[in-house]
């Protein structure tokens, strides 16, 4: 569980705040080279993980993903599946995206997976049913295979004006993306600093309450797992 801790500077004058930066860890590695059948790319990706049979489909897959991201952020020294729709297939596609940027995806009518040089490799090679990508995920049919790490923690301090005027630009932010439906997922780091600043908010005796409960408002429909020691 992520914890935030904070203690008074001086009285009145700003708090200490812990600041941390988030990246991302390999905890199931792939193994790309094996056998694949044509059409059933779920089938491969999972398996390359070695993650049991779940959802049918690689649009249930990504569906039912629960840590996913709408986004080419990809985190860095780590593989990952990658989705997508298909313009003339309900069931999408699936493929895995090495840590070097390659894909492995079942492209071909072959038992061997293509080993495609990139991202836009693959989605130029189905031109005849071309492909949208949907995002990359965290984990594949129940199995977590990435995940979050706090990288770097440092100590500043900050005044209450220096606090509403992060949060405000934090949340500005959020809400811009979930306008765009687009789910800001728990791990985020900016959901974390989101739900951080309104903590740092609370504990500021000259921070109107009715901001702190504006800015709460904003982001309560954000699945955020923070504790305050």
């Amino acid at each position: 569980m992520w914890r935030t801790s904070k203690s008074p500077v001086s009285p009145g004058t700003g708090l200490l705040c812990i600041v941390m930066h988030m990246t991302y860890q390999q905890i199931v590695s792939p193994n790309p080279n094996i056998p694949c059948q044509p059409g059933w790319c779920l089938q491969y990706v999972r398996q390359t993980f070695g993650a049991p049979v779940v959802e049918p489909t690689a649009t249930a897959g990504w569906e039912n993903a629960e840590f996913k991201h709408a986004d080419m952020a990809f985190p860095d020294n780590c593989a990952v599946p990658v989705w997508f729709s298909l313009a003339t297939e309900p069931a999408g596609h699936v493929a895995l995206r090495m840590a070097d940027g390659s894909v492995y995806s079942t492209s071909d009518d072959s038992t061997v997976p293509h080993h495609h040089p990139s991202l836009d490799d693959l989605i130029a090679y189905y031109w005849r049913n071309p492909l949208t990508y949907l995002g990359w995920s965290e984990d594949i049919s129940k199995v977590r295979v990435v995940e979050s790490v706090v990288d770097v923690a440092q100590e500043i301090e900050i005044t209450p004006v220096q606090a509403e005027s992060i949060v405000e630009s934090v949340v500005d932010r959020l809400w811009a993306k979930m306008d765009n439906n687009v789910r800001i997922m728990p791990i985020q780091a900016e959901s974390v600093a989101a739900r951080a600043a309104v903590l740092v908010l609370e504990q500021m005796p000259d921070v109107s309450k009715d901001v702190v409960d504006a800015i709460r408002d904003k982001i309560q429909g954000l699945e955020i797992n923070l504790e305050v020691k």
